[in-house]
């Protein structure tokens, strides 16, 4: 099985996000277009998650300690792409749970953290394919 490989992925500009209050489930909306670049198996790759998409930032169980993982923190930008990208299925889970890890490593999270995180996604998040 041909495994993909994301790297030097960064962010073309600011998160922008506006709070839904009547919303269910995700209480956030991107309020401008978010762009991303990284390369992905040596091809640069440029996607936009579009105004108007709803977030809820990270599905982080109440268990997690807050020193792994809390709603709003330094992962917020990697969480939006991934929440654009389980909904876009323009990849699949595997790949959008890479792109949510280099997209950390991109915001400056931490390493244990990002692995942390990045291996709750691919054991315990959304699943297509």
């Amino acid at each position: 099985m041909f495994m993909s490989t994301i790297t030097n992925f960064r962010y073309l500009e600011p998160l922008y996000l506006r709070r839904d209050l009547h919303g269910v489930g995700a209480l956030f909306v991107v309020d401008k277009h978010y762009t991303a670049v990284f390369d992905k198996d040596g091809s640069t790759v440029e996607f936009t998650v579009p105004a108007e998409t709803r977030t809820d930032l990270a599905s982080i169980p109440a268990i997690v300690p807050k020193w792994i993982a809390q709603k709003v923190d330094s992962h917020i930008e990697a969480a939006v792409v991934h929440d654009f990208l389980c909904v876009s299925h323009l990849w699949t889970s595997k790949i959008a749970a890479d792109i949510f890890e280099e997209g950390m490593r991109a915001a400056g999270v931490g390493a244990v953290k990002r692995k942390i995180m990045a291996n709750a996604v691919r054991w315990f998040g959304p699943k297509w394919d």
